[in-house]
């Protein structure tokens, strides 16, 4: 079974980075645990390439700055169906729920199974820095997507 977890975002404008943040972590984690078929990916602003990083996965996890009821720095799972549509907003012009739409009306191959890992942003304006209750959450995310992989392995 092949896991593809790609973080997204602009680390040039604060919290909407949190996502390339904790695929950075993550990239730790995988090697020092040894984690066999998981693959963590930078996916930044990046679009249809995204389908190549996801090509011969069983499963899909998105790292991602959203904006849902919550407190900054809280840390939600979606699944792509729960997110896809007009009401849910990402702050990407050209995002990957749209792709994964466009790539399900083409007929591409995409993995079963997509899950969304969600950090509620407090600060996306020009910075480098994540906020502290958005940098307080990156290992709660991290070990969020451990858990995803983790029962999807055992299941």
């Amino acid at each position: 079974m092949k896991v593809c977890v790609i973080g997204i975002g602009n680390v040039l404008m604060s919290d909407e980075g949190v996502g390339v943040r904790v695929a950075e972590k993550l990239v730790e984690v995988v090697k020092s645990e040894k984690l066999e078929n998981v693959e963590v990916y930078d996916g930044g602003n990046l679009n249809f390439q995204l389908l190549e990083y996801m090509s011969n996965s069983d499963l899909a996890i998105f790292v991602d700055a959203i904006d849902f009821d919550g407190h900054a720095g809280e840390v939600r799972v979606f699944d792509i169906s729960d997110v896809e549509g007009a009401e849910f907003f990402t702050i990407h012009d050209l995002d990957y729920t749209k792709i994964i739409g466009i790539a399900k009306m083409c007929g591409i191959d995409i993995p079963k199974k997509i899950f969304v890992v969600g950090v509620k942003p407090e600060i996306v304006k020009e910075g480098l820095e994540l906020s502290d209750s958005v940098k307080n959450s990156l290992d709660e995310a991290v070990n969020t997507v451990l858990d995803i992989i983790k029962k999807f392995q055992e299941s």
